[in-house]
């Protein structure tokens, strides 16, 4: 029986969608391929994911793949992106509030970066979950079982009664293997009501 909801925020709560940020802050189309591949694409990001590099470190590890000339537009990417994009997915506020009207634990796991302190907030504050747990302080990532577990150690909770709701087929199948039932987002909150039977 499910009890509990764990709920991803890239493309679940908040649209990650770095295209757009790009769009803002580099104006050429070379640029902007380069950056999107070598950062948001590269393995600094899911280092800094892990909490294991800075914004600064990543910084000065990418450009060594970026033309000098993209370095400025680069390093806004970095300290910036987050500005044009991390907007609410619709229907997840009044998803989140009719599960926990029904009184189901809410909780989020996320991949992300120290940066999500200052972006989630357009979503609801952290205090709004019954807990929360961040790749970067924990320096584990999903679709790791060992992440889904420590959730579930640090709150009390038996990994049966959680429903995994992530936009990522991976990251679905990483919960399935720490016990827990799982389902692919795709903008469908009111399909996910209906067969969880929340």
């Amino acid at each position: 029986m499910i009890r509990n909801l764990i709920l991803d925020m890239g493309n679940v709560l908040l649209r990650y969608e770095p295209e757009r940020a790009l769009r803002e802050l580099c104006g050429e189309e070379e640029g902007r391929e380069k950056i999107l591949r070598e950062l948001f694409e590269g393995p600094e990001w899911i280092q800094a994911d892990l909490g294991r590099i800075t914004e600064e470190e990543m910084y000065e590890s990418v450009k060594r793949r970026v033309p000098a000339e993209f370095h400025p537009a680069l390093r806004r990417c970095i300290g910036e992106w987050d500005l044009f994009t991390m907007e609410p997915v619709a229907g997840a506020r009044e998803f989140f509030d009719a599960c926990r009207k029904k009184g189901y634990g809410m909780y989020l796991l996320s991949n992300a970066s120290e940066r999500i302190y200052r972006y989630f907030p357009r979503f609801l504050p952290f205090s709004a979950f019954d807990g929360a747990v961040v790749s970067c302080g924990v320096h584990l990532i999903k679709p790791d079982p060992a992440i889904y577990r420590h959730l579930c150690a640090a709150y009390g909770l038996d990994a049966a009664s959680c429903l995994m709701v992530d936009d990522r087929e991976d990251n679905i199948l990483g919960a399935r293997r720490a016990g827990m039932q799982g389902v692919v987002f795709r903008q469908n909150f009111p399909e996910i009501l209906a067969e969880f039977r929340l």
